[in-house]
């Protein structure tokens, strides 16, 4: 193996060696060598029963967002060999000036997001009604928020424009409709100037 030679070296067989190596492979068309240090690889994707008997955790990641492996089903559709296990709260924070709390739940969990909106009405029940709607629209925005990850800002905005139609009827049927200058505007300079 000291002699071997390759066209990249990933060092790290996490979530994103692992990503990074395939997409090398298989776009790139170069040899890959992928190092890790662990008993095995995977990374944030290895589940381990680390705390106590019965308590698994992820080893390294925090947050797994759709954008994170929709590409992969996207880029891979023949990439099988993980499956996603969903912890039933996602998100919770903490609010010291109430002494409360909120949590979202995954979709594995709550596949409605009745439960989380129900979380969100005890602060705010406009907010509550927002999230269930946004939820709605699901099916139009998760694809258009991994683009937004994997895909070069000049190509994106492009896309994005010529999208705008359909998103702007989304809204609308949503009784959430956009201001006038989104139209005009890229979503990058949106964030930007928000």
């Amino acid at each position: 193996m000291p002699d071997a030679v390759y066209d990249a070296i990933v060092i790290g067989g996490g979530a994103k060696g692992l990503t990074c190596a395939m997409y090398l492979q298989r776009y790139g068309g170069m040899s890959v060598a992928i190092f890790e240090e662990r008993h095995e690889a995977g990374g944030g994707w290895a589940t381990e029963e680390s705390a106590a008997p019965g308590f698994l955790s992820n080893t390294h990641a925090t947050m797994i967002y759709a954008p994170h492996y929709l590409a992969l089903e996207r880029d891979f559709p023949e990439f099988d060999g993980a499956d996603l296990a969903q912890y039933p709260a996602t998100n919770g924070a903490i609010f010291l000036d109430q002494e409360d709390y909120i949590l979202t739940y995954s979709y594995g969990d709550d596949p409605t997001q009745e439960k989380t909106a129900r979380e969100i009405a005890r602060y705010s029940q406009k907010d509550a009604e927002t999230w269930l709607k946004v939820w709605s629209m699901r099916n139009l925005l998760i694809p258009m928020w991994v683009e937004t990850w994997h895909t070069p800002v000049k190509e994106l905005e492009l896309k994005e424009m010529e999208r705008m139609p359909e998103i702007a009827m989304a809204f609308e049927e949503n009784n959430m409709p956009i201001e006038p200058i989104d139209y005009m505007y890229s979503p990058l300079r949106s964030t930007k100037e928000w």
